[in-house]
């Protein structure tokens, strides 16, 4: 019997998120696949950090891997992690300045 087809999803989690404030990701939902690859691109002149947060509970979010400063200029980062957990998000955490978040999600088996 061949083996099942691979399946990847993509998800835009952040669309004009608002960087005046602190914001959370919708949560990328992992049970069916081990790897995560999330791309942020931002505009404007936000200062502040994003992190990304993962939960084995649903509830519970804790920080993983190191955050990447948003340092008052436009900018991507790219957050990759061999996903075991349940789910995870996008968090940005807001210290000043405005701009606008789009980002992006894969997952794969």
């Amino acid at each position: 019997m061949p083996a099942a087809p691979k399946i990847d999803v993509q998800a835009q989690i952040f669309t004009a998120g608002d960087m005046s404030g602190s914001i959370q990701s919708t949560p990328v939902l992992l049970a069916a696949h081990r790897h995560l690859a999330i791309q942020a691109v931002w505009t404007g002149e936000p200062f502040g950090d994003l992190q990304l947060q993962v939960t084995v509970n649903g509830v519970t979010w804790t920080d993983q891997g190191s955050s990447v400063a948003a340092g008052g200029a436009a900018g991507n980062a790219v957050f990759s992690e061999v996903a075991p957990w349940e789910q995870a998000r996008l968090a940005y955490v807001f210290a000043s300045g405005t701009g606008v978040l789009n980002a992006f999600s894969i997952t794969k088996e």
